[in-house]
């Protein structure tokens, strides 16, 4: 029986740049850890890649000046019901026949 092949990886460079002092950190932290640099590097890749990273992750900060879409739905519906209300209260005022007609009945 002829043995399967293996898929061959494909690989893509990276290149980014650090300042002295991230470097000089980097390896401080390497050296720390007992790791080379490039064995940190991917190390930490590796956790955000095939990790569940984005549990841990904190939410997003939503900025003062900018609206949140649930306060603005209730915003919303808070002012729809005060619109409801007026038109309730609207409906039950009375003119001034029947303020008057209430005057006699009651003897105001």
């Amino acid at each position: 029986m002829a043995e399967r092949r293996r898929k061959k990886a494909k690989y893509r460079k990276v290149a980014f740049k650090l300042s002295e002092r991230q470097k000089k950190s980097l390896e401080a932290y390497c050296v720390a850890a007992d790791l080379t640099l490039i064995k940190c590097i991917k190390k930490s890749i590796k956790d955000i890649t095939e990790g569940d990273y984005h549990r841990s992750m904190p939410l997003m900060q939503i900025n003062s000046k900018q609206i949140d879409l649930e306060d603005l739905i209730r915003e919303l519906d808070g002012n729809k019901q005060l619109e409801e209300q007026e038109e309730v209260v609207e409906e039950k005022t009375i003119d001034d026949g029947q303020l008057s007609f209430m005057n006699e009945l009651f003897g105001e």
